[in-house]
């Protein structure tokens, strides 16, 4: 069973230059400071940028013991708040914690919280809400 404050490990997540290409590319993201590290840096950025929605990606690499064998799953929210631009080639410190669970007939709602550290500090956070489905 999930339960609020339940926390996984500290993962370290570094994305590349290529996959943030092969990302803005998929999702059909056009501006250059996602594709060329010349209009990244002229624009202020140390590297390429990561597309806002990119660390729905990060979940991947994190092990979450509470969501295996865990189905169906549904994403029913997600906001993202950046207090700083994610760049490629550079390592983020990941953690993913449950902030409350909730139950509504055969229904469980768990929001979760990706915060995402540099340097010893949190530079962006990102909020999902999964509904899971009760047997």
């Amino acid at each position: 069973m999930i339960k609020a404050g339940f926390i996984t490990d500290t993962v370290a997540i570094n994305v590349t230059r290529e996959h943030v290409r092969k990302y803005a590319e998929a999702i059909g993201e056009e501006n250059p400071i996602f594709h060329s590290l010349e209009a990244a840096r002229n624009a202020g950025y140390a590297n390429l940028v990561l597309p806002a929605t990119y660390p729905t990606l990060f979940w991947q690499k994190i092990e979450i013991p509470w969501l295996k064998n865990q189905s169906p799953l549904i994403q029913t929210e997600q906001v993202f708040e950046y207090l700083e631009a994610l760049v490629a080639n550079q390592t983020y410190m990941c953690q993913i914690t449950v902030l409350n669970v909730r139950q509504k007939e055969r229904k469980l709602f768990s929001k979760n919280e990706l915060r995402i550290n540099r340097d010893g500090r949190t530079v962006a956070t990102s909020n999902t809400t999964l509904m899971l489905v009760l047997e």
